[in-house]
Parts: structure tokens; C-alpha cells; sequence
């Protein structure tokens, strides 16, 4: 598999965000989608962009260990390996490997969100 970090361009360091150890992915990542990516990705306002619901109870299914549509043999999220994931890349550079950066044409999430979601 190839490693995002040598393909995508302008990606953000979060070197200096502490690690958070114990998240709580209903309300430390989750919340994060429904501030940042709700107005793209939900099923319940109809069909989410790119196929990808990241409504709550939903998102997690959608993510972990589930192919990308863009980059074909790679996963949105691979578990323990966030340099590997496309989410992390789509949301940590300006430049990903496929697509753009997300949130589309939005501000980028705050490196303290980034980090929690690498983390």
C-alpha cells in the first residue's frame, strides 16, 4: 500500500498537539463530523456526497476499514494507521492524492481536530 505522506502535498503538522489518549469516538470524533461535515455527508437530507454518510450511528461503518471510492486498494480508515488512511489525508493536506482537501472550500479543520482524529 502506498504511503499518503509522499504523494499528498502541503499536509499540516500536528507534531505539537499532545496525543489524547482516551477518545471518546461518539463525542470527540463524531461531533467533529456533525459541526464540520454535516452539510455534505449525511444520508438523512438525502444522498450524501461521495456516498459517505457520517450521520451519527452511521459513521463509523462508513469509515473504518472501507474502501475508497477515489483511491482504489486504499481505505478511508485503516485502524492504527492514520498515514495510511485517505480521511486523514483529505483532512490533513492541500493538496491530497485524489480530490480535495475536505471540508470542500471551507476553512480546514483546526489542527487540534486533526490530531484527534489521528489520534
Amino acid at each position: 500500500m502506498m504511503n499518503p505522506a509522499h504523494a499528498a502535498n502541503g499536509c499540516d503538522s500536528i507534531a505539537s498537539i499532545p496525543i489524547t489518549w482516551n477518545i471518546d469516538y461518539e463525542n470527540d470524533i463524531q461531533t467533529i463530523f456533525n459541526t464540520r461535515c454535516s452539510n455534505c455527508h449525511v444520508k438523512s437530507g438525502g444522498s450524501p456526497e461521495a456516498g459517505l454518510d457520517l450521520d451519527p450511528g452511521s459513521s463509523w461503518d462508513s469509515l473504518v476499514n472501507a474502501p475508497s471510492l477515489e483511491q482504489l486498494g486504499r481505505l478511508l480508515v485503516l485502524p492504527g494507521q492514520p498515514l495510511d488512511s485517505v480521511m486523514f489525508e483529505k483532512i490533513n493536506c492541500e493538496t491530497p492524492n485524489a480530490g480535495m482537501r475536505m471540508p470542500r472550500d471551507r476553512t480546514p479543520l483546526p489542527l487540534s481536530e486533526q490530531a484527534l482524529i489521528y489520534d
